[in-house]
């Protein structure tokens, strides 16, 4: 398996209603896992194995971002 799907839930103390939230609340999740992948990774400390690319998608708004580690860019 080279691909790895996870599903995770965000919960706010009020409601989202704009687009343009969500998308900042998707940018901020991705920003977080760079970070990660960045210092310490993603991958088990005793993995021969890297993270190469991040893609993040919401079906409400049906977006999705996206960070390649290989090629070091962002798509949105």
């Amino acid at each position: 398996m080279k691909s790895l799907t996870l599903s995770v839930t965000i919960r706010f103390n009020e409601s989202i209603e704009r687009d343009e939230d969500i998308q900042e609340v998707m940018e901020n999740v991705k920003s977080a896992l760079v970070h990660e992948v960045d210092t310490k990774g993603l991958s088990p400390e005793s993995a021969d194995w890297f993270t190469t690319k991040i893609e993040i998608s919401e079906p409400y708004t049906q977006t999705r971002t996206t960070h390649d580690f290989l090629t070091e860019t962002n798509n949105e």
